[in-house]
């Protein structure tokens, strides 16, 4: 009986990781479940989490990683920049990186660009990203270091495709998720890992509670074609907020699309 218990032991994620990280598996459990924020997480979530944690070898205590709750009542996983440099170089295959960036005549990037080699690839895998399509107008950090954050963009991305990395997301394009009425008060606190756009807007308005002069000016500042869906993904009533959204829809060169109810890119004609 002894022996099948130990057996049962060493199948728990949380066992295995506690041990690795020279810990009991009760500590280990306690210090996972304060530093990233899952106290309301169920024992599936919390498992599920620690599996992605293993696969990637990613540090949890260390804030590689953090979870973050979704409209369904889920988490999705958040990994840092750090978290995404230590999956890339960790990975057997990995052989070396390089960035470029497309500057304007103001030394404003345009685009950035990621070339990742494999150890078993005859050719790189090459990304580019758009920073119009990426950048937060609102966020101090992409004001201050326009060109770092499109480097990184274009170098998570490219992991992303040479590694087949999935599951995670990226805390700098994690999905805009407000709450599912409106209004409905939002705690700061809870909220600190999303984009500089929305933290911006709750630390001016110094209150627990988004109005429709806050949501407005979201909508204003919005400038991707999935800033566009999170709001519509609200289902809002207020006639004058929806009037915003499609103007700003409209602006941005999108269109409404019926069947799907959501915005989708105009085609040229």
């Amino acid at each position: 009986m002894e022996n099948a218990l130990q057996i049962q032991k060493s199948t728990d994620v949380v066992e295995r990781l506690a041990t690795q990280y020279g810990t009991t598996r009760e500590k280990f459990y306690g210090i996972v479940k304060a530093t990233c924020k899952m106290e309301k997480a169920t024992n599936e979530q919390f498992q599920t989490f620690l599996m992605i944690a293993e696969k990637y070898n990613l540090n949890p205590i260390t804030k590689q990683m953090w979870a973050f709750p979704d409209r369904n009542g889920g988490i999705m996983t958040m990994v840092a920049l750090d978290g995404w440099i230590n999956i890339v170089n960790n990975h057997a295959q990995f052989d070396g990186y390089e960035t470029s960036v497309q500057l304007d005549d103001k030394d404003k990037p345009i685009s950035a660009t990621c070339k990742m080699y494999r150890k078993d690839r005859k050719h790189a895998i090459t990304k580019t990203i758009y920073v119009k399509e990426w950048i937060k107008t609102t966020s101090p950090v992409w004001q201050q270091m326009p060109i770092h954050f499109a480097e990184m963009r274009a170098y998570i991305q490219c992991a992303r495709m040479a590694f087949n990395i999935d599951g995670i997301y990226d805390a700098d394009v994690q999905p805009l998720d407000f709450s599912k009425k409106y209004p409905e008060a939002i705690k700061t606190e809870g909220y600190d890992k999303v984009t500089g756009e929305v933290i911006d807007v709750v630390e001016q308005t110094n209150d627990d509670e988004f109005t429709t002069e806050d949501y407005k000016k979201l909508i204003a500042n919005t400038t991707t074609l999935d800033g566009i869906n999170g709001f519509a993904d609200l289902n809002i009533t207020d006639p004058k907020l929806r009037v915003a959204i499609h103007a700003k829809a409209t602006e941005l060169g999108f269109m409404a699309n019926k069947e799907l109810g959501k915005y989708v890119k105009k085609e040229n004609n």
